[in-house]
């Protein structure tokens, strides 16, 4: 990454921690400078402590069926969704709209 791109990271997140903002400021602290490959990787590596609701499981199964989704399809995404309980959604691969939905999305995780 360039110094002038570190330089304006650095201006953000002090203006961020000025407005009483850390856990957006500690936020892009953090993750400013990763790749999506390292983003992937460490994704992957979050392993729930409790598990799943059977609620949650079925409505997926539901939604699953009702796309036609072939039944090996199905138990592949719940049996990744029960080892990793990971949902990417668009801002967690591309630019967020803003920081505020950047934290947002960051948060949820």
């Amino acid at each position: 990454m360039s110094e002038e791109l570190k330089e304006e990271i650095d201006r953000l997140t002090q203006k961020l921690h000025s407005e009483e903002k850390h856990l957006l400021a500690g936020a892009i602290e953090q993750y400013w400078n990763w790749t999506l490959f390292d983003y992937s990787k460490n994704i992957l590596t979050y392993t729930p402590n409790i598990p799943m609701e059977t609620e949650l499981r079925e409505a997926f199964y539901e939604e699953l069926t009702a796309q036609g989704r072939s039944i090996e399809t199905i138990t592949s995404v719940l049996n990744d969704l029960t080892r990793h309980r990971i949902i990417q959604t668009a801002p967690h691969s591309q630019l967020a709209q803003t920081p505020r939905m950047f934290c947002i999305e960051w948060k949820r995780n």
